[in-house]
């Protein structure tokens, strides 16, 4: 028992050291482990693109072939929007032949892994016990790949190993890593980069004896100046730049439309206080914050902070200060967001990311004080009743927490949790490649987000793209789907061939749902679109099958096609269409 316990809780300083090997060996397998389950959902199927992914990488096609999706405003958007890091990477990818959306699939494994590495060194750093490191990188993956942030391959993808990687640095006092590190986190999440000069500024300062101090080390001012001024140069052009897609939106605007509001494509408000300051894009801790389970330990990390007499504390005391400012950090830039609505971005891209590694870490420290104490139990004999019992406790415990701890990912049929769309209308898909390159496609379904990635071709407005941020962006979406509301839910069929003329239509998409009271009533996204979409029920509830697209249907259809099932990947669900028609906009023009 004395060696098993030497084993898991002995501290080294050592980088060559078997254990070392052992258990940092021990995280990659995990990580390689849990990647692998990603792959394997990732290209599962014929037809499939995770979620964030329609938003972040559909217009990189373009990388492939220029000629696709010509005259796409939300192409054009989501380009310009793009980081520049984020853009060259993919860019240096199609270069070499590599589809955007197979780099999309394949980063997110390479990113956890790397991850990995970085939390193992940061763990090792403050308490150097590589069984603790290990659980600091299995805590850290299961959480992340309980979130659709990593599995995204977005550039939020980025920002948790570019974080971790600018810590290990930092607190290594690696000068000219550190810098890389940061450069990195302006060019793929500038998010991440102001985090990182938060820091910067933070390790200027100490606290003795109650009074806040300048430090003396030389070297803490030349990389915390170097790092400002590289976070200050290439941010700069954000400030200065004029979006050729119209300002941000105010939040006093943002609070009159209910894109916004509960429901809406870009909720944010709601008049709970605790679902606002605990939601997802304005809260304070991350949702779910304990996912896994076990990272309920962290809660205990406080108490042991003040209170347990363990041999590990004061060494990890010592060491804490750079999870103190990465808090710090977090909370100044939460706040300052939450004043500066939508100028910083999202006030809580400044605290989730950060709490997660900061939740794994404790975590494991607290999980590693609690096995220590366990195996001391075990070691002493068991010569009276009040021993045994001990005993019995310790390894019921013990065995409790390696179940949550290993078993966590084969106990959730959720993990990971991967957020994939999937493509079920092939003939659909196929029908539209084969048209020409600047087709556009007039449609209300769900289906609509999916178009720009399985087929090539441009619907005139996606529910997935429909950012209300930038006003000018979001005014053109705005007027094309009231345009489109109000044609596909009008009487009058000059109504309708207007439209089609408008905006050069040459496909129109329906599915069995898109004349449903009930559905209307419920969509959320259409009733965004007052008084467009009352007016459209209203029409419905009237005229019902005189409705002028319904009228064509039956003469306009090229395509009716059903959705395949891909049974236990991803089923049918409930709320899905079961019947689509794809009809020729010509045609529609044309009838009389």
């Amino acid at each position: 028992m004395i060696s098993i316990r030497k084993f898991l809780t002995a501290q080294t300083d050592q980088a060559v050291d078997p254990r070392v090997i052992f258990w940092y060996s021990l995280s990659l397998v995990f990580a390689a482990y849990y990647g692998y389950l990603v792959l394997q959902s990732s290209f599962g199927a014929p037809y499939v693109v995770q979620d964030d992914a329609r938003q972040h990488v559909f217009w990189m096609q373009r990388l492939i072939d220029p000629a696709l999706l010509p005259d796409d405003f939300m192409a054009d958007y989501f380009a310009y929007q793009a980081t520049p890091g984020y853009k060259l990477l993919y860019q240096g990818a199609a270069a070499l032949g590599i589809h955007p959306f197979t780099l999309n699939k394949i980063l997110p494994p390479i990113l956890g892994g790397l991850g990995t590495h970085y939390c193992f060194r940061l763990s090792l750093q403050l308490l150097p016990v590589p069984a603790t490191a290990f659980t600091s990188t299995l805590l850290l993956n299961q959480t992340l790949w309980m979130r659709d942030d990593l599995v995204s391959g977005t550039p939020r993808a980025f920002i948790s190993v570019l974080l971790l990687a600018f810590l290990v640095f930092v607190n290594g006092r690696m000068v000219a890593p550190a810098l890389v590190a940061l450069t990195l986190q302006v060019l793929f999440y500038p998010q991440g980069a102001l985090l990182a000069a938060g820091i910067l500024v933070l390790r200027l300062v100490t606290v003795d004896r109650g009074r806040v101090r300048w430090v003396r080390s030389p070297q803490a001012y030349l990389l915390s100046g170097f790092g400002l001024i590289i976070v200050i140069g290439l941010l700069a052009p954000y400030l200065v730049d004029s979006s050729p897609f119209g300002p941000l939106i105010t939040p006093a605007a943002a609070r009159q439309m209910p894109e916004f509001w509960p429901g809406g494509r870009n909720a944010y408000f709601t008049d709970n206080p605790i679902l606002f300051w605990f939601g997802d894009r304005s809260g304070l801790l991350p949702t779910p914050m304990l996912t896994p389970p076990t990272i309920a330990f962290s809660l205990f990390f406080p108490w042991l902070w003040w209170r347990s007499p363990h041999r590990w504390l004061p060494l990890i005391k010592a060491r804490m200060a750079i999870l103190q400012q990465l808090v710090l950090a977090s909370l100044g830039l939460y706040f300052a967001a939450h004043l500066l609505l939508y100028q910083l971005h999202l006030p809580s891209r400044y605290m989730h990311h950060s709490l997660r590694i900061v939740f794994a870490l404790t975590a494991s420290f607290t999980m590693g004080l609690f096995l220590d104490y366990l195996l001391q139990v075990l070691a002493r004999p068991a010569a009276t009743v009040i021993a045994i019992a001990q005993r019995g406790f310790a390894i019921t415990a013990l065995c409790g927490v390696m179940i949550g701890l290993f078993g966590y990912s084969s106990l959730t049929q959720s993990f990971p949790f991967t957020n994939n769309r999937y493509g079920r209308l092939p003939d659909l898909y196929q029908f539209l490649q084969a048209t020409p390159l600047d087709t556009t496609v007039a449609s209300l379904t769900k289906e609509t987000s999916n178009l720009h990635v399985f087929t090539q071709r441009s619907p005139l407005i996606s529910p997935e793209l429909g950012l209300a941020y930038h006003t000018g962006y979001y005014q053109t979406f705005r007027q094309r789907a009231v345009d489109l509301i109000e044609a596909q839910y009008s009487p009058d069929l000059q109504t309708l061939q207007a439209f089609i003329q408008q905006y050069g239509i040459d496909y129109w998409l329906i599915d069995d749902q898109s004349f449903s009271l009930d559905y209307l009533t419920q969509n959320n996204w259409f009733n965004q679109y007052q008084p467009a979409a009352q007016q459209a029920i209203a029409n419905l509830t009237t005229f019902g099958d005189k409705l002028a697209l319904i009228q064509a249907k039956p003469q306009c259809t090229v395509i009716e096609t059903m959705p395949q099932s891909l049974s236990a990947i991803a089923p049918l669900g409930s709320d899905e269409a079961q019947a689509y028609w794809l009809l020729d906009a010509s045609c529609l023009r044309d009838l009389s």
